[in-house]
């Protein structure tokens, strides 16, 4: 579900950082000389972060996997629970898996606050750049100046939602990938002669035998 969500962000921040950009260069076209570096620096942030984040996410999911079956498992068993006292055991046990869900997480949020103040200061280095060309050459109009330092702005905003974009493009992908290496990969638990589909009016009687069969309770 998060894939079509990912694709779309990515494909909305990245035609609007492109058209912000453009309309910066028309502001200043001095501010142009900065874009390679500008390119480099994004390509190896995004790669550090891209790494750091799918890691940490991996992690996050493994870690929230059983707190969500312990919360199921409570809700299924409540009852139980309640007749044989176990109310403060389930609690605790659930305080110290949500404890342990919860470390990927903050390092995940961790993360991105980084990401948001490496971005702040690349968009203020930008704007420093370019009021300095607007104070020292004045090659352009104040308008138009102004306009470039308005679009800065966004543009610092459009680069942090495609690289979070591209991150959950990545993500989900991985999840996809997973998906399908898990249905080639694992074999079928049915055994030998089970594969073929019964007739369509089986069963014909209904009854049930059973054969050497034990049962105990723990």
């Amino acid at each position: 579900m998060e894939l079509p969500l990912a694709i779309i962000g990515t494909t909305v921040t990245l035609l609007s950082s492109i058209g912000q950009l453009i309309v910066i260069i028309i502001g200043s076209n001095y501010i142009a000389a900065t874009i390679p570096v500008l390119v480099i620096l994004l390509f190896f942030l995004q790669m550090f972060y891209l790494r750091t984040s799918r890691q940490l996410r991996i992690l996050d999911i493994e870690a929230k996997a059983p707190l969500l079956s312990h919360f199921l498992e409570t809700i299924h068993g409540a009852i139980a629970i309640r007749a044989f006292g176990w109310t403060k055991e389930y609690r605790d046990k659930n305080d110290e898996i949500l404890e342990t869900s919860q470390r990927p997480y903050y390092l995940l949020y961790c993360a991105q606050r980084w990401l948001n103040l490496v971005l702040d200061m690349v968009v203020a280095v930008i704007a420093i750049i370019l009021v300095s060309i607007a104070v020292t050459t004045q090659a352009t109009s104040g308008a138009l100046t102004g306009l470039a330092l308005v679009n800065i702005v966004s543009f610092g905003l459009n680069l942090k939602g495609l690289i979070s974009g591209w991150t959950s493009l990545e993500i989900s992908m991985g999840a996809i990938s997973r998906v399908r290496d898990f249905v080639s990969s694992t074999e079928s638990e049915d055994l030998p002669g089970e594969t073929d589909c019964p007739p369509e009016d089986w069963p014909q009687n209904g009854h049930i035998t059973l054969n050497n069969v034990s049962a105990a309770y723990k």
